[in-house]
């Protein structure tokens, strides 16, 4: 029953987390998630249970399977675009929808004569979205686990009565970078592009020094908006995991720097992101 003291502010709904195992040539597979979320004129749904202007969540998933089956599956953003396309013209009640892939290759290993031994690769990610105007929208991420060993700073940081961190004239900066970006328009190759950016990242975390972990992340995303003109914009976050001197057995810092204390939780997290000016 509708409430009239309140109102709908947004709504929306979608399938998500469903995959599918694509065979390529020879021993390869492509491990396939999508994740979908449509947003349009729904308020009767929530409101009155009025059903007729949604499509059920599973049809979405055919709609997946079919596409995939009559056109074959190539590159991750134009069977996200097509993907999202038909269900909006089969749902007039939706006016925008978004897809989320991620991509895992499964490939033979070097030397196994059988094609017995699959190694899983890293996933590729990518975000698609487009609305029933034609307005589009292309972008992709990834999550690297990510360490340095020196190059990386931490001092001069504002104190006060419970500071207990001393200075880092240099120290091992790891944890987990995640990476989501824009591009200017679709991409001719996804996944060629989306390696060329994680490796770019890898590179410039590894060899831009800082006094900040902040620092560092804006170094590497403005850098890496320079080199990419393919990119409108990225988004950087770091989860920073703790990692320091392990005591001696009378629980002073040994000088020994050849073992670290890795500390699970808490982690410090920093995140910047950045726009190209047209």
């Amino acid at each position: 029953m509708e409430n009239k003291n309140l109102q709908v502010i947004s709504n929306g709904y979608g399938k998500t987390d469903f995959k599918v195992l694509i065979k390529r040539e020879g021993h390869e597979f492509v491990e396939l998630e999508v994740d979908l979320y449509f947003e349009g004129d729904f308020e009767d749904v929530y409101l009155h249970g009025d059903n007729s202007l949604i499509l059920p969540t599973d049809t979405m998933r055919q709609h997946a399977y079919v596409l995939i089956q009559t056109q074959g599956y190539r590159d991750p953003s134009e069977f996200a675009l097509v993907l999202i396309e038909q269900i909006l013209h089969a749902m007039p009640a939706a006016k925008l929808g978004n897809a989320v892939t991620r991509e895992q290759f499964w490939t033979r290993e070097k030397g196994s004569v059988s094609g017995s031994l699959i190694r899983r690769k890293s996933p590729f990610e990518t975000h698609v979205r487009c609305d029933v105007n034609g307005i589009r929208n292309f972008g992709a991420g990834c999550e690297i686990n990510i360490m340095r060993s020196s190059g990386s700073s931490f001092s001069g940081f504002l104190r006060d009565g419970l500071t207990r961190q001393s200075d880092s004239p240099d120290r091992i900066l790891a944890g987990r970078l995640e990476a989501a970006w824009d591009y200017v328009s679709q991409p001719t190759d996804s996944n060629y592009l989306h390696k060329a950016v994680r490796r770019d990242l890898i590179e410039l975390f590894s060899t831009v020094n800082s006094r900040s972990a902040q620092e560092n992340l804006y170094h590497v995303a403005s850098q890496l908006l320079s080199e990419k003109q393919e990119l409108r914009e990225i988004s950087l976050t770091f989860h920073s995991t703790p990692v320091g001197v392990v005591e001696s057995a009378r629980g002073e810092e040994s000088d020994d720097r050849s073992m670290y204390s890795i500390i699970v939780s808490p982690i410090g997290i920093s995140e910047v992101s950045l726009k190209r000016i047209v």
